[in-house]
């Protein structure tokens, strides 16, 4: 009878690790990241990045290199050490973007320097005007971004107090005509340029954007 009840509460015991602690959940994650390899980007996501390319930025928290693998893999270089994730494609536009993210479940790193998990995202924004997007630019929630006059923007961050890396990728456009058939949630809405819960995508990039910094954001796929 005791030998039942050790092996049930150790059962008990490590379904809690696996479920409940940030470690627990962050092995599962690691594991199922693996497991995935690299998935194909679905054809209704806009993604920026090509397959097989890279970005190398220096932000004002500091330089960071992102790889993307041949669909949703991505890898994060920063201090001298590298981590990579399998992105979560969206299915419905969250702050605009319809592109893919990565929540940052547990500790799926090992740790370096303080860091153990990353929140991770890549993806277009579409505005109808150029000051528009100059004021998504220039809001405190992006404060920690480096963007170029082509509107290809960099966003990297750490939170020690979450053990966290915030990496964002973004592509903005200027003048999107077409309306989305997917819809934003009304609380999603923070900027005006959407419209009766249709967001407008579409249009090109920008040629020039106050405070831009083109050699802070070098793209492997470049041609200048």
């Amino acid at each position: 009878m005791k030998k039942i009840i050790s092996i049930s509460l150790i059962i008990i015991l490590a379904a809690y690790f696996f479920l409940f602690t940030n470690t627990g959940s962050g092995i599962i994650e690691l594991i199922n990241n693996t497991i995935k390899g690299d998935p194909q980007i679905p054809l209704l996501n806009e993604i920026v990045m090509p397959p097989k390319s890279m970005i190398e930025a220096t932000t004002p928290t500091g330089k960071i290199t992102i790889k993307s693998g041949k669909g949703l893999k991505r890898y994060y270089t920063w201090d001298g050490v590298t981590r990579s994730v399998v992105m979560w494609p969206r299915t419905e536009r969250w702050f605009g973007s319809l592109g893919a993210y990565y929540p940052g479940p547990g500790f799926h790193w090992i740790g370096h320097n303080g860091i153990k998990r990353g929140v991770v995202g890549e993806g277009q924004q579409h505005f109808d005007t150029i000051d528009e997007a100059q004021a998504w630019l220039h809001s405190n929630s992006h404060s920690d971004c480096a963007y170029r006059d082509d509107g290809l923007a960099v966003c990297f961050s750490k939170n020690l107090d979450r053990h966290q890396l915030n990496v964002h990728v973004w592509q903005i456009y200027i003048e999107g005509k077409t309306p989305s058939t997917f819809q934003e949630r009304g609380g999603d809405r923070i900027w005006v340029n959407s419209k009766n819960n249709i967001y407008k995508v579409g249009g090109h990039k920008p040629t020039k954007l106050e405070g831009s910094n083109n050699e802070s954001i070098r793209a492997s796929w470049d041609t200048k």
